[in-house]
């Protein structure tokens, strides 16, 4: 499923957060949305399942404006994991996971055998399986951040998105996830701080300056030398490991006026 945000803006408290986005998510493809804290990405990404209205611009899935769509129909299209989610902290993990059928029932119809099976389906395939029946509150933020996904996938949906999914994973399963979403083959919406792996696993990126798209394109179009320095403030290069480019990090970047000759992309440190 084709997302096209057109000239997207969204203000909050009175002030506009972001200014006129225009970007696009081909069907099975991974967008990064990048940029540092106050850039207006999980504004942006909230509009995308109609969690926040735009006051212009519009969103497709495609080609059908979310705003035209009932909720319910936008949830089957649709699936979320947010940064924190505590309201299910009272129930286990299986029935949070289970959640993600709710837009496929009718009313309040119980569970089928199908639900849990799709269910247990999502939860073995994130590893959390034998969480099922712990209590959401009693989970590691991890724990409860792979539950999240596991729901997101019960849901069936054709378009995921995911506000910083990896904030409270260790380096493993920071890897594990993002090479799960790669094989999900949604088209998938992702904030994201670690550079690093929007480098390696994204398709397209698009960086936020002040809630305004600065560039989008292939990452190691958009992601230089001296975007790292001008925008993120690190000294960094950018190397080919085995199979994908990744961050060299050096440190926090030094005032422009001392920096040497900027390096070129993918060029090799000595």
């Amino acid at each position: 499923m084709r997302v096209a945000l057109e000239g997207v803006s969204v203000a909050r408290g009175g002030r506009t957060i972001v200014h006129e986005v225009s970007v696009e998510a081909p069907s099975g493809s991974v967008l990064g949305v990048l940029g540092t804290n106050g850039s207006g990405k999980s504004t942006l990404l909230r509009t995308v399942h109609r969690a926040l209205p735009p006051i212009a611009g519009r969103v497709l899935l495609d080609g059908d404006d979310v705003r035209a769509l009932r909720p319910r129909e936008v949830a089957r299209r649709v699936a979320v994991v947010a940064q924190d989610s505590h309201e299910d902290f009272g129930i286990t993990a299986l029935d949070s996971v289970l959640l993600g059928r709710t837009p496929h029932h009718r009313g309040f119809s119980p569970d089928t055998a199908e639900d849990l099976r799709i269910a247990r389906e999502a939860m073995d395939r994130v590893g959390v399986l034998d969480l099922s029946r712990r209590q959401v509150a009693e989970l590691s933020g991890g724990e409860r951040q792979r539950v999240l996904l596991a729901r997101a996938i019960t849901q069936r949906a054709r378009v995921l998105v995911l506000d910083e999914p990896t904030n409270h994973l260790d380096i493993a399963h920071r890897l594990e996830l993002m090479d799960l979403i790669g094989e999900l083959g949604l088209t998938t919406l992702i904030a994201l701080h670690d550079l690093d792996l929007a480098l390696a696993h994204c398709d397209r990126v698009a960086l936020l300056v002040d809630g305004r798209l600065e560039r989008t394109g292939a990452p190691a179009e958009v992601l230089t030398v001296d975007v790292l320095r001008d925008r993120f403030r690190v000294d960094a290069d950018i190397v080919q490991g085995r199979d994908r480019p990744h961050l060299l990090l050096h440190g926090v970047a030094r005032p422009a006026a001392t920096d040497p000759a900027p390096r070129t992309l993918m060029e090799g440190t000595r």
